[in-house]
């Protein structure tokens, strides 16, 4: 007969638990890219191509997480996503973020930015109520288009571990696909879907010069790549200018500097 221990129905389901409860790396930089789900649909009815309540949300959200998200060093945003990028490495006894339970990464910080995200909204609709029934029509018109977003958005989240040398080029990649977005954008407010057929952004730019006299590189930064929200001397700044990745890398690597010890 058998000595081993027989397990109990709890030690069976916590086997099967364990299986899937993959860690990250620690001491290795992480990706945290948070998505929202059907934005595509969220944001029908709002300003095109580009809406600034859904710009001062996703800053919202960015600030809040910055501050709630252990060793979040920085959030860059652009259109319905944001990058976060975690580090556990200032001193010797730094946690990490959950233990880098990848699971509990993802579910935490993805339920954390649709809390901040409807939490905002709300507050807003509340404070935009009572020119409902008012002659003020900037402000009913903000109250009409938000008040029927109020605590539906979602947001999923996705995290990985990068190398350190790969870090900006994360970054890099991501402002690429807003500067991408943006003239795209851009152009699907004043074009047709036809007029735009097999045009790349490029085509798009010129378009937009010959018709309407815009060009797209005099937009605010913003709107054109993106911005960052990070922690200075002074707390949490929102950086609406930052530079293309590629021509400035020390943006994004100084993040990854182990602080100097007082």
């Amino acid at each position: 007969m058998s000595n081993s221990k027989i397990k109990t129905l709890s030690d069976r389901m916590k086997d099967y638990e364990s299986v899937s409860d993959v860690k990250l790396t620690k001491r290795t930089p992480v990706i945290v890219r948070i998505d929202g789900k059907a934005f595509h649909t969220f944001t029908r009815g709002l300003d095109k191509p580009f809406d600034e309540i859904l710009s001062q949300v996703m800053q919202y959200v960015c600030e809040n997480l910055i501050l709630s998200v252990q060793g979040c060093k920085l959030a860059y945003t652009q259109s319905d996503e944001i990058s976060l990028l975690l580090t556990d490495w200032d001193k010797l006894t730094t946690d990490s973020y959950f233990d880098y339970r990848l699971q509990k990464v993802c579910s935490v910080i993805a339920s954390a930015a649709t809390m901040y995200f409807n939490k905002f909204v709300t507050q807003k609709v509340l404070a935009w109520s009572g020119y409902a029934n008012s002659d003020e029509p900037e402000n009913l018109d903000l109250f009409n288009k938000w008040q029927k977003k109020m605590g539906i958005a979602m947001f999923d989240a996705r995290a990985f571990n990068i190398p350190k040398e790969d870090v900006c080029n994360y970054f890099l990649w991501r402002q690429q696909d807003a500067s991408r977005n943006s003239i795209q954008s851009l152009g699907q407010s004043k074009f047709s879907q036809k007029q735009l057929d097999k045009k790349n952004t490029s085509d798009i730019q010129d378009m937009l010069m010959e018709k309407y006299n815009i060009n797209w590189n005099n937009l605010e930064t913003k709107w054109k790549r993106g911005f960052c929200v990070y922690r200075k001397d002074e707390g949490i700044f929102c950086d609406t200018e930052i530079p293309l990745f590629n021509k400035d890398r020390d943006f994004i690597d100084k993040f990854l500097l182990v602080p100097e010890e007082e």
